[in-house]
């Protein structure tokens, strides 16, 4: 290595400046990588990828007095979500039928595998009725949605109409967690 007073360079061998320009870059990467890998983790765990129910929704329904503090959310057939005892606080994210075929295992939802239609039943109050027929033909299902001014449940009819026998049906709630 060679200093010179005068103008201050500096001569590095070859060999050096390799290693130095070396050791930057991959002090650099792994800096970058933390900081990459910082910005992925969740805080608390692993957590999960946030599910929001679709915004195109075909109706809204509550009571009409100030007594009951429910909301509730319909779209594509299902119930979407369910607020209380404010409407800014959600506490389902979706309530759905599935059917299960025991003898070929095959499992319906009313979401993916059915034709929906709904109809206001009362155009003076928020009452709706949601029909699912599936596809393949083998189920019909209608629910009849109102909200009670007296009490805070929704309140939810619901009519199973199997075309074949043996056809189980089950509920899927899914709750959000707070």
């Amino acid at each position: 290595m060679e200093i010179s007073a005068k103008s201050k360079t500096w001569v590095i061998f070859p060999v050096y400046r390799f290693l130095s320009v070396s050791i930057f870059i991959h002090l650099s990467l792994i800096l970058f990588s933390l900081a990459i890998t910082a910005q992925t983790i969740s805080p608390g765990g692993p957590g999960k990828d946030a599910q929001w129910a679709t915004a195109g929704k075909q109706g809204v329904g509550t009571s009409a007095s100030l007594e009951s503090k429910v909301w509730f959310t319909l779209a594509q057939g299902v119930m979407t979500e369910v607020y209380y005892p404010e409407v800014t606080v959600a506490n389902v994210h979706l309530l759905q039928f599935v059917v299960v075929d025991p003898k070929t295992k095959k499992v319906e939802t009313e979401q993916d595998d059915a034709i929906h239609e709904i109809k206001v039943l009362r155009p003076d109050s928020l009452t709706f009725q949601q029909v699912n027929t599936a596809r393949s033909g083998k189920w019909k299902i209608s629910k009849t949605y109102a909200a009670d001014q007296k009490v805070t449940p929704s309140l939810i009819k619901v009519e199973f109409l199997p075309k074949l026998s043996g056809l189980r049906l089950y509920v899927l709630y899914d709750p959000l967690s707070q």
